[in-house]
């Protein structure tokens, strides 16, 4: 790729590419090969300390969002309410917030790998929209009765309806971002959005792009339509397993074949919260000097298990003789101390065939083999050839080692199921016999695949055929949202 591209020479040429991950999002410029810049969407709240003292020369003050920077010892007279200007409001109680996104949200040192001290000393439970916790006894520097808050604004595809000054607050950030470095009111944007988002979604977002940020044009694209195009095809089964959200979907000629969609409140952020219980039920059963303290319910531990579920775990090809065999592994943990793990490296992955073990069988959650047949039997004849042998995978929860061949074996065992209960009741490893009542299914596991949908999304913004395809502003002001964004963005 040309030099001057990847220096950022006339950016503001170039459209800007964004991919709305639940867990990550994913932002750079059409053309380039791979984004500039990849931030954990999540924003935290913390109270402020109450002394000067405790805000060391190491808090990140510059990155509060949505705040000036303030000096030391401001935020100190601030927090006890000794501040009297605009800022504090002139009030006694006033606390100064600060706003943290992606990285310094979670306690996240990129620079170096580790795990910052603050993540010790905040409660999680990533299971809550709003996570609120006690502050830990490990974090003695900080007062007791300091308190996060931790939000992820995208919750299973969508912005949360009382998360979109929040997620605001994250797009600020992100063009600011010296990667980024760029004026939105010069910058076309292509977003990508999950499959059957709905019509309030998509006009209140094209709202926030065209009348917060003045974007001059915009488009919007599904995240498996994007992943197919990374992979040069336009006709596909897309199965994407992200951080909360699992979208299997049929793609014809390039448009997505709603009919068939399927999508499940499932993905990595349960993967990570089955990790976190079984570490805790072994690190429980240590006693004396092999004990290990550990707060469970801290961003630190939380961290831990997502480490650990990235680097140790894998797709078994045959989970029930696998899981009694497999050697241990060890971790290494920030002091030094380490962590065995064993047949939790397969169960942790084999939630995603087998959703009921981590408490989603009262949801009756399709596994991800299951749910790819769903897709392609809710397909008609001619179009089912072609999706046998495009099964494309996507996303950062397919990225297990075994995850394409486990899926393999899953699908050419399968009977031609048309019926989705049949399909839930029956389990992975059901059948070894090959299925002769369906084209052989062929998956693919592009090594790029964590970012394929924004990959995807570099390729379309950058082609000349798509320049006519934005939604202009013109074109908004003119129509308005509810007119324009389903008639251009299919």
């Amino acid at each position: 790729m040309d030099a001057d591209l990847r220096m950022g020479v006339d950016n503001e040429n170039r459209p800007l590419v964004i991919d709305n991950g639940g867990g990550m999002m994913k932002v750079g410029f059409a053309g380039e090969d791979s984004p500039r810049h990849i931030v954990p969407t999540v924003l935290a709240h913390d109270s402020p300390p109450k002394d000067e003292d405790s805000v060391s020369d190491k808090d990140d003050i510059k990155s509060y969002i949505g705040k000036s920077r303030l000096d030391k010892k401001r935020l100190a007279m601030i927090s006890r309410g000794q501040d009297k200007s605009d800022d504090s409001a002139g009030s006694s109680n006033t606390k100064l917030e600060w706003n943290l996104i992606g990285d310094e949200a979670l306690g996240i040192d990129r620079s170096n790998g580790s795990i910052s001290s603050s993540a010790l000393s905040f409660s999680f439970n990533a299971n809550s929209i709003k996570n609120f916790g006690q502050v830990s006894k490990l974090g003695s520097y900080r007062d007791e009765a300091l308190y996060s808050e931790l939000v992820h604004p995208i919750q299973f595809g969508k912005v949360e309806v009382e998360s979109w000054d929040k997620m605001e607050k994250i797009y600020d950030a992100v063009f600011s971002h010296p990667k980024i470095n760029t004026t939105p009111e010069d910058q076309k944007i292509l977003l990508s959005e999950a499959s059957e988002n709905g019509k309030d979604h998509r006009e209140r977002m094209a709202e926030m792009f065209f009348e917060k940020y003045k974007v001059p044009g915009l488009y919007f694209s599904l995240q498996p339509v994007l992943s197919l195009y990374a992979q040069g095809r336009t006709t596909g089964l897309v199965l994407d397993v992200g951080h909360h959200l699992t979208q299997a979907v049929p793609i014809y000629e390039g448009f997505a074949l709603n009919h068939a969609i399927h999508r499940a409140h499932f993905g990595g952020a349960d993967l990570t919260e089955y990790m976190k219980d079984m570490l805790k039920a072994r690190l429980s059963k240590k006693t004396g000097v092999a004990a290990i303290k550990m707060n469970y319910s801290s961003l630190y531990y939380h961290k831990i298990c997502t480490d650990i579920k990235e680097k140790l775990c894998a797709v078994s090809l045959n989970y029930d003789v696998d899981r009694n065999t497999i050697q241990e592994r060890e971790y290494m943990l920030p002091d030094r101390k380490t962590i065995t793990i064993s047949n939790e490296a397969f169960m942790c992955t084999e939630a995603l065939f087998n959703p009921s073990m981590v408490g989603k069988h009262q949801e009756k959650t399709l596994g991800v083999h299951q749910a790819v047949l769903h897709v392609y039997n809710k397909c008609d004849d001619h179009i089912k050839k072609l999706l046998a042998k495009n099964i494309v995978l996507s996303g950062g929860s397919t990225m297990f080692e075994g995850m394409k061949n486990r899926l393999s074996k899953e699908l050419n065992a399968a009977p031609a199921l048309n019926n989705t209960q049949t399909l839930f009741n029956r389990a992975p490893n059901a059948s070894a016999a090959v299925n002769t009542n369906h084209p052989t299914m062929k998956v693919k596991d592009p090594s790029e695949r964590k970012f394929s949908c924004w990959i995807g999304g570099s390729i379309l913004a950058s082609l000349p055929t798509f320049q006519q395809l934005w939604i202009q502003r013109a074109e908004y002001e003119e129509r308005g949202p509810k007119n324009i964004v389903f008639s251009k963005c299919f």
